[in-house]
């Protein structure tokens, strides 16, 4: 039972993390398509996710 919950845990985890990098790609994007002066999603998104 506790090596279920353990594997949940790691499924959900793996999976905000994944979100978290879409965003990340997503500003990116965004900002290479616009061409924006200021990089503050990506700022934001690199804050986050460094450790």
């Amino acid at each position: 039972m506790q090596g279920t919950s353990v594997i949940l845990v790691y499924e959900d985890f793996s999976l905000f993390v994944s979100a978290q990098y879409a965003f990340y790609f997503l500003s990116y994007l965004a900002s290479e398509f616009f061409d924006l002066k200021t990089d503050t999603p990506a700022y934001m998104c690199r804050y986050m996710l460094s450790p």
